[in-house]
């Protein structure tokens, strides 16, 4: 359970200077419980890989025992910072979940109009109010669409945004009346 010898890049992970850490029992370098289970793990006989959670990222620890003659004298401990990786990967599942939302918003007014008309409850006089907001639907999410391939683009090259100014007047009204109907029922 001592440490016997560790890089720079270990010292750091554990948040320790080098000097600090050899010769020292191997809990002295972390007291998470997913650590110190690894090294049980290992020490047992075991092998074992787990991700720690360390506040400020993410360590990817693989721990496997080191047998000679068939009996378990240590064990080596490999540690990754995987903190951008694990922040990637969140931030993909938060980008799914919103598109996912910001897609079903208008196909469920499409929907919904488009119910409404097929059913023949809207008025001949409304039916082409209503085509227009099922017209304006569609075209948002295109507009959706469109947006959802320019970031895959960015994602993938090193292209520089466009900018561009905005109404925020106008946005902010058109949206507040797309929103209305929902609103209504709170």
């Amino acid at each position: 359970g001592v440490i016997l010898i560790l890089n720079s890049s270990a010292a750091e992970v554990l948040g320790r200077g080098k000097d600090e850490l050899i010769g020292k029992h191997i809990f002295v370098g972390s007291s998470d419980p997913v650590f110190q289970a690894a090294i049980h793990a290992a020490l047992g006989g075991q092998s074992s890989e787990e991700l720690i959670d360390t506040g400020s990222g993410a360590i990817e620890l693989a721990a496997s025992p080191i047998f000679v003659e068939g009996v378990v004298r240590g064990a080596v401990l490999l540690m990754f910072d995987v903190s951008e990786k694990v922040a990637s990967e969140q931030m993909r599942r938060e980008f799914s979940a919103n598109v996912s939302h910001e897609l079903k918003t208008p196909l469920t007014s499409i929907s919904g109009y488009a119910e409404l008309i097929r059913d023949g409850l809207v008025k001949n006089e409304d039916v082409q109010r209503f085509a227009g907001k099922i017209y304006n639907e569609a075209q948002r999410l295109i507009a959706l669409i469109e947006d959802i391939i320019k970031l895959s683009l960015l994602d993938e090259t090193s292209e520089e945004i466009r900018r561009t100014q905005v109404e925020l007047l106008s946005l902010a009204a058109s949206t507040a009346e797309r929103l209305s109907g929902k609103a209504a029922h709170y």
